[in-house]
């Protein structure tokens, strides 16, 4: 008799148990369903608004004489395009109109910028032979390139939220992975390219692919202008994020240099306006922040290393680690690209 009644006990356990996960599977199907009914709601008004944006971009672009590609909506080009014969190089002088039909199909251009607009037109006017090719990275939190358009014919992109500086040149990674290029420039907001160095940086950038030399970047006369080489950072993988801004450069050539990888100094002269950091000595705010947060980022540089700039003692990160913490870096976007 007990026995009966146990197997009933357990029967009904067991029945109750199955209640159970077929309402818990009801319920689970029940929320897919309404998931996937609200995105393809969201897609549906996602490719209609999509489609509005880029039947009046294209309207506009007629009146510009800008071709907008619809693939690369999320780029937008700037509004009241300059004609290029009226605009100036920075030396103040036009230069010829048919250098703005260069496009290197191997080159990226990128330049940071988070604000004064001013040096920015500066720094773009002296680099006039690459704006087909040049995406602005709008980090700005007040004066954003979308209500103050500059007004010159190249790509900016608008990150959600703003981006450091190491943030910033992982982007620029991917933007040259998905472009197929081999070489990507990053060029700082407040730098200045002296005039007439457009021809001679491109001239040295192919005289390096085709030296078969094993180089990781190419370094001008400052450090505002780099160009790199997209098979190093491959190799390297990306910027160290926990380094925003400062340090972050050292880190990345000591892990390119460990790499084997070249670091190539040019001379080619570039002017950094303010003796450079612009960007914080025209935001009290930033300012105060990286002084106040350059040690802890120094004490996590010596961790990493073993020891300061210049006085590293390690071989790996933190002596045990990888140097590219990401394996097949860039693959997906250059699979994407074809290559």
């Amino acid at each position: 008799m007990m026995k009966k009644k146990g197997r009933m006990l357990l029967k009904k356990k067991v029945g109750m148990v199955k209640q159970r996960r077929k309402k818990r599977t009801a319920s689970r199907r029940l929320i897919l369903l309404k998931r996937k009914k609200r995105n393809q709601r969201l897609k549906y008004k996602m490719s209609k608004q999509l489609r509005r944006i880029t039947r009046r971009l294209k309207a506009e672009s007629k009146n510009n004489g800008v071709q907008v590609d619809h693939k690369q909506i999320f780029y937008y080009e700037t509004e009241d395009t300059q004609s290029p014969q009226d605009s100036t190089s920075a030396a103040g002088q036009n230069e010829p109109v048919e250098q703005l039909e260069v496009r290197p199909a191997w080159l990226t251009v990128v330049v940071g910028y988070v604000n004064r607009s001013d040096l920015l037109v500066q720094a773009l006017n002296s680099i006039r032979f690459y704006w087909q090719i040049t995406t602005v990275i709008d980090n700005s939190k007040k004066d954003n390139l979308t209500d103050q358009p500059i007004g010159l014919p190249v790509k900016v992109f608008q990150p959600p939220d703003p981006l450091s500086f190491s943030q910033t040149m992982n982007v620029m990674h991917r933007i040259a992975a998905e472009n197929g290029s081999e070489v990507c420039i990053f060029m700082h907001n407040d730098a200045e390219l002296h005039a007439g160095m457009a021809e001679p940086l491109l001239q040295t950038l192919e005289e390096l692919k085709q030296s078969g030399r094993r180089w990781g970047a190419l370094r001008t006369e400052s450090p505002a202008l780099t160009a790199y080489n997209m098979e190093a950072i491959s190799a390297i993988g990306p910027m160290d994020t926990i380094l925003p801004h400062d340090f972050a450069e050292q880190d990345y050539y000591r892990r390119m240099s460990l790499l084997g990888f070249e670091i190539v100094d040019s001379g080619l002269p570039v002017t950094h306006h303010n003796d450079g950091a612009s960007t914080y000595k025209s935001d009290e705010e930033l300012q105060f922040i990286r002084v106040k947060t350059r040690p802890f980022y120094l004490n996590y540089y010596q961790d990493k290393w073993g020891g300061p700039p210049g006085g590293e003692t390690h071989e790996q990160l933190f002596g045990e680690y990888p140097i590219n913490p990401v394996p097949n870096y860039l693959y997906r976007f250059k699979r994407m690209n074809g290559k």
